[in-house]
């Protein structure tokens, strides 16, 4: 993601800190939420 960000132009923009972590027991539902979320609230690219 990093590396990613990097080509992006992000004049304007707050970069975030990109760290690692982990969803623990909570990942199966928040990847479950995720794609209906996405479809209804983010922008056609």
């Amino acid at each position: 993601i990093t590396t990613e960000l990097k080509n992006e132009n992000l004049a304007g923009l707050v970069v975030p800190q990109i760290i690692e972590g982990s969803m623990g027991p909570k990942a199966r539902p928040m990847g479950a939420v995720s794609l209906p979320l996405a479809k209804r609230y983010m922008l056609e690219a």
